[in-house]
């Protein structure tokens, strides 16, 4: 799997926030102007990151030209941004943290998994069987403490399934 990198993620961010799903920065200009606020700020920061400046300042009012440059001032720099702007930074940086925070947990329930299973006597084909999970995968998780193997949304629905037997 490829690592996210900022662009992708504003990319990704401004696509979602925008009503027609669009990358089309005149489109997102005006659905600003006509109410979806929250779309700004990850607007111009992807516009800035993406060297599509002179697209949007095409399109967007002179009170927005004038923060716009001073956001593009700060970034260069490197002084602090606004506080609106500093929440769509801090998204991306939570998301590519997201996967190491998930690995981490999967390894604690790995243990509770485990203790489980033994104190219940359950086997791994009644699990992955039950659970509908594919059994190479289940086998090579719970045996060679494998945490690739399985998500951390299975390995809840593991760990749920167990506690309640």
């Amino acid at each position: 799997m490829r690592k996210l990198t900022l662009l992708g993620f504003l990319c990704e961010y401004v696509k979602s926030l925008s009503e027609n799903n669009t990358l089309n920065i005149h489109k997102m200009t005006s659905e600003i102007y006509s109410g979806n606020y929250r779309l700004k700020e990850p607007l111009f920061l992807y516009c800035y990151y993406n060297d599509k400046s002179d697209i949007l300042l095409k399109y967007i009012s002179e009170d927005d030209k004038q923060e716009f440059q001073a956001i593009s001032v700060n970034i260069k720099k490197n002084t602090p941004l606004p506080t609106d702007y500093m929440k769509v930074l801090n998204s991306y940086k939570c998301r590519i943290g997201m996967k190491e925070n998930d690995e981490h947990i999967k390894a604690l329930m790995i243990d509770k998994i485990i203790k489980l299973k033994e104190t219940k006597h359950i086997s791994n084909y009644r699990i992955y069987t039950e659970l509908g999970i594919n059994a190479g995968n289940f086998n090579d998780f719970v045996k060679n403490r494998n945490l690739t193997k399985l998500s951390l949304n299975k390995s809840r629905e593991v760990y749920n399934y167990l506690q309640n037997l």
